[in-house]
């Protein structure tokens, strides 16, 4: 640990005895000052000016806390119980409800049209459903060969990534899965030659997020109830795409037939067996016959210029579609997060007494998941909103770190520092808080980035490697989903209604599909990794109580990867 940090932890311990040898020296001057005892803390009960001395007195203190927060601030602490978040967190269940509502009303008739049409949308539910299956299979599996190989996973799911997709690349005859498999190859290559050096690093913090999860196995069944809260939530999504595109379709001309096979039809002025078609005066054999300007193919033929042709399909306005991506994002957002908040506050137990953080579905994990849903259900929804766009833009801005090697040396100045000062209010470290301490978000985004600063972690948390394994992990289950879909594709006539676009509409969606469902697994990972960070900087002595071994370990590692931390 730091030397500043550890400074402060023993200024944490001296404090105590400060405190106490003060409050000798004020009972013995209670008799020459008639101030300081109209203030002490130990004025008669029940007295109403002694009740109103002492609510002053502690919020001075709160205020003085405040004061000192930027230098001394190296561990927080727990918030009063109450719901924070209230107006986020009801903008996001009225978004649900609107969605749901909008699904109820529209779908129906758009189904009924497109049966009309004879296109059978069960097909895409029935593709859907058995992606969707495949991948939730996929990320069980993914999640229990992590509990179990937890020492050896990160190296061996690099190597094992690139044998599969030499694999893939071996044994598909689809070229779609053939790209596949060789994207996936240079990503892992490229990654593993980069980050060889820190996985030690990345390990230990992965095996005692592991053991937690291992001793709380009921958070992994936690997690799959949000990936199929997710899948169910994504039905009713797209029943509201389609319902509402279909209802509020734009037409070039009201008049004119939907269909574009009516206009192409034979007797129209400018149609095959018109005045000037392939039948005609002039069509047929003559001189300006079937492949002349004026014949069946010529400008104003039956697919020329003014003939029947796609100008005519009905649409719908790009424009609608925003609301439905934000609302799909922000959920999807909103349900992983939910998983990593319950995660921290089970991990912040374990770390400290795991006696009452051992079994299945204990009491830990079902006081984390009420404390969660209840009080701080509007702190994540913020988080959720805001976070992801504010992560992607300083991953570009400030890559590792350090503004000089990326695009913010090219953006003044004062916009650098206003991103900055956003991003220490919108953090993925605020949800970590949010668990812990049940901070409202920017509260907490602050206080646990300051928490770094001071305690000089800023190396540490600026360290990406397991985030981007995890990104490694998703994209490979999300591969391992579009390779799936294009299967039930080849096999099957689910999607012949897509036409000729059936393989691309299987490996985007199926893509799609991996990458979320895994994303929600993971988080129970994202959530245990982070939260072990943040305790091993606030209270290392916690982990060194109760699991020694695995402290031993964490400090060797840290040591080698960041030997100035851990001076």
């Amino acid at each position: 640990m730091a030397k500043k940090g550890k400074k402060k932890h023993r200024k944490e311990i001296e404090e105590p005895l400060l405190d106490s040898e003060s409050e000798e020296e004020e009972e013995e001057s209670t008799d020459e000052s008639e101030e300081d005892s109209e203030n002490s803390d130990e004025t008669e009960e029940g007295s109403d000016e002694s009740e109103e001395d002492s609510s002053e007195e502690e919020s001075s203190e709160e205020e003085s806390e405040e004061e000192v927060d930027d230098e001394d601030f190296v561990k927080g602490k727990m918030q009063p119980q109450r719901i924070r978040g209230f107006v986020p967190g009801s903008f996001f269940l009225g978004q649900i409800f609107i969605v749901t509502a909008l699904a109820l009303k529209y779908s129906g008739q758009a189904i009924a049209d497109a049966e009309k049409d004879k296109i059978d949308l069960t097909g895409f539910a029935y593709a859907a459903g058995a992606i969707s299956v495949a991948s939730f299979i996929g990320a069980i599996l993914m999640m229990k060969l992590f509990i179990a190989y937890g020492d050896i996973l990160v190296k061996g799911f690099l190597f094992g990534t690139a044998g599969l997709s030499v694999l893939l690349i071996a044994v598909d005859s689809n070229f779609t899965g053939q790209i596949i498999g060789a994207s996936l190859l240079l990503i892992v290559l490229a990654y593993a030659r980069s980050s060889w050096k820190r996985i030690p690093f990345a390990t230990s913090n992965l095996v005692t997020a592991l053991k937690c999860i291992k001793d709380n196995f009921g958070l992994v069944y936690l997690a799959a109830f949000f990936v199929i809260l997710q899948v169910v939530w994504t039905l009713v999504w797209l029943f509201a795409v389609i319902g509402v595109s279909d209802a509020f379709k734009v037409c070039p001309d009201d008049a004119a037939p939907a269909n574009p096979k009516h206009l192409m039809a034979g007797g129209g002025a400018t149609g095959g067996g018109g005045a000037t078609g392939g039948g005609g005066s002039t069509g047929g054999g003559g001189s300006t016959g079937g492949g002349g300007s004026t014949g069946g193919g010529g400008s104003t033929g039956g697919g020329g210029a003014t003939g029947g042709g796609a100008s005519d399909e009905c649409t719908s306005p790009f424009l609608l579609f925003i609301p439905f991506l934000v609302s799909f994002f922000w959920t999807f957002q909103v349900f992983m997060n939910l998983v990593v908040v319950i995660s921290s506050k089970v991990m912040a137990e374990w770390w400290s007494n795991p006696e009452g953080a051992t079994g299945c579905i204990n009491s830990s994990i079902k006081d984390a998941t009420y404390r969660s849903i209840i009080y701080n259900f509007g702190s994540i929804c913020l988080g959720g909103l805001v976070v992801p766009a504010i992560t992607v833009i300083d991953d570009v801005l400030n890559p590792g770190g350090d503004v000089s090697n990326g695009l913010g040396n090219l953006c003044p100045a004062k916009y650098i520092e206003k991103f900055e000062r956003i991003t220490l209010s919108f953090n993925e470290w605020g949800y970590i808080y949010v668990g812990l301490y049940e901070y409202n978000f920017t509260d907490g985004s602050k206080k646990c980035l300051k928490m770094f600063e001071n305690l000089e972690w800023k190396p540490v948390i600026n360290d990406k490697l397991l985030r981007n394994v995890f990104i490694l992990v998703t994209l490979t289950l999300g591969f391992l989903s579009a390779e799936f879909g294009t299967i039930v594709n080849d096999n099957t006539d689910f999607l012949d209604a897509a036409g000729g676009n059936a393989s691309l509409v299987a490996a985007v969606g199926g893509f799609a599909i991996g990458i979320i469902l895994g994303s929600v697994m993971l988080a129970v990972l994202t959530g245990t990794i982070n939260t072990v960070v943040v305790l091993f900087a606030e209270n290392p002595s916690g982990l060194e109580d109760q699991h020694f071994d695995l402290f031993e370990r964490m400090v060797r590692a840290y040591s080698r990867a960041y030997p100035d931390v851990m001076r």
